[in-house]
């Protein structure tokens, strides 16, 4: 989003909504390889896209009143936080017993 907001010269708005759509058709082309291969779970899929869509539609009503610059910065805050949670990964659970 930075680059496309700021070497690009799209405006924030336009930046994050560009930046979505490639992360949706990149996450759509792999849903499909991991839906041929069996690992799709239809169900939770269905349930978080429907949320993920009533989510941006709700997002984007609320986006045209929100500026540009606030849109970026929370953005990043978004992103960090992704990245931090990504870094630390998953808690192992200790094994149960007599497994």
């Amino acid at each position: 989003v930075p680059l496309l907001a700021y070497v690009a010269g799209m405006d924030a708005k336009q930046a994050i909504a560009t930046s979505l759509l490639v992360v949706g058709v990149t996450s759509a082309i792999g849903a499909v390889s991991h839906a041929r291969a069996g690992r799709v779970q239809w169900r939770t899929g269905l349930i978080f896209g429907a949320a993920g869509m009533a989510g941006a539609y709700g997002g984007g009503l609320l986006a045209q009143f929100i500026p540009g610059t606030v849109l970026l910065i929370g953005f990043a805050v978004m992103m960090i936080a992704t990245a931090i949670a990504m870094l630390r990964g998953r808690k192992n659970e200790p094994a149960a017993e007599g497994a």
